[in-house]
């Protein structure tokens, strides 16, 4: 398997002009045009759908993100509203085990937390898939400030 690819504002090694130029041709090739609906898929619980429609229009606002990625959204929110799900019935649990003074199956509450815990991993691996996490949004915005500086140098050059 190979390494993934570093958008062009990432590279931290001496590229040639011509591969500057040719890594630049093919982020514009990834650009998206079709964006995410705002709609939810039907098939997701409440808790998914608040998630997508709270994500999505940040999402839309991105190139890279489109159409394309929409298998990584729905996967984070559903990883999301599992994560919540889980988070609920450990609280509930808990407090039902205070309130009536009697000691919590350890063995329920570790599934539990083992759910839970698997929940966050998948969701963080989908936030990261995404660009939800604040990595990949400083990434993007890199991105954005270098093209900006980029356009000022070609129409004026070098101050």
């Amino acid at each position: 398997m190979t390494r993934p690819r570093k958008p062009l504002a990432e590279q931290r090694g001496h590229l040639t002009v011509y591969s500057q130029q040719r890594r630049r041709m093919e982020e514009e090739q990834i650009r998206q045009d079709t964006k995410l609906p705002e709609r939810p898929p039907a098939y997701l619980d409440n808790e998914a759908k608040k998630e997508w429609r709270r994500i999505v229009p940040a999402l839309n606002n991105m190139d890279s993100i489109g159409d394309l990625d929409r298998a990584s959204v729905e996967g984070y929110c559903v990883a999301y509203s599992e994560h919540v799900q889980l988070t609920k019935r450990l609280r509930d649990l808990r407090r039902d085990a205070k309130k009536q003074e009697i000691d919590i199956d350890l063995e329920v509450e570790a599934d539990l937390m083992k759910k839970q815990k698997q929940a966050a991993t998948e969701m963080r691996a989908f936030m990261a898939k995404c660009g939800l996490d604040v990595s990949s949004r400083l990434k993007v915005a890199a991105e954005k400030v270098d093209k900006v500086e980029n356009d000022i140098n070609t129409k004026f050059g070098a101050i």
